[in-house]
């Protein structure tokens, strides 16, 4: 005996169309901030060069502005030896008072 069963329900079709208004809406609202970067910044870029330099770029500490209007300018070299500096006063010297 083969059962026939309701794929979607209206409870679940109500459901599904909520979620897919406030998907296009997240959608909607990015593409409106990234369309706003676009327009702001002097450099001339394509959308999707865009999109793929922020996400390149996610977790780079740097002014946004300043990279959107030059974005092919070197990051300023802090430390010219390229290894982090500990002065003598760190916590990792006063594990080893008994030297």
């Amino acid at each position: 005996m083969i059962r026939k069963t309701k794929i979607c329900t209206t409870k679940t079709w109500k459901h599904k169309k909520r979620e897919l208004h406030c998907f296009e809406f997240e959608v909607l609202i990015t593409i409106l901030m990234l369309k706003y970067l676009q327009f702001k910044a002097s450099y001339d870029w394509n959308l999707s060069n865009l999109v793929a330099s922020l996400r390149l770029n996610t977790f780079n500490k740097m002014d946004l502005w300043k990279w959107l209007n030059d974005p092919f300018t070197p990051p300023p070299d802090t430390n010219e030896g390229g290894n982090f500096q500990f002065s003598d006063s760190s916590p990792t010297n006063a594990l080893f008072v008994g030297e």
